[in-house]
């Protein structure tokens, strides 16, 4: 850590000195998460994914969704908030949602969908 220490006479004022008062962002204002929803075991071949997104900037976002293991099934619309997969079959399969905001953010989630 550095620290400099000014002594002067003058006030700032007197001195026409910049405002050193720039306001300075908060991390946590530019604070992006995805949620793509519970790991979970179905019976169907077919079944929405849904995110839930904190999106605190409030940039807009673009969506992905993917499929990172498992054999077959179709993501219907994947450059969405939510989408359906079809054609599952038997097997364990890992979806991933990742959410851009366009401003160097991006968050991911992998969810595991079990059919029966």
């Amino acid at each position: 850590m550095l620290l400099s220490i000014l002594s002067c006479s003058k006030s700032s004022s007197q001195l026409n000195l910049p405002s050193l008062a720039s306001p300075i962002p908060d991390p946590a204002s530019q604070f992006l998460s995805a949620d793509g929803g519970a790991d979970r075991t179905v019976f169907q071949s077919t079944i929405t994914l849904q995110s839930s997104i904190q999106n605190v900037a409030g940039n807009p976002l673009t969506y992905a969704w993917s499929k990172l293991s498992g054999s077959g099934s179709t993501i219907t619309s994947p450059n969405t908030s939510t989408t359906s997969v079809t054609n599952l079959t038997a097997g364990i399969y890992v979806f991933r949602l990742s959410v851009s905001d366009g401003a160097e953010q991006m968050a991911v989630d992998d969810i595991t969908v079990t059919v029966n």
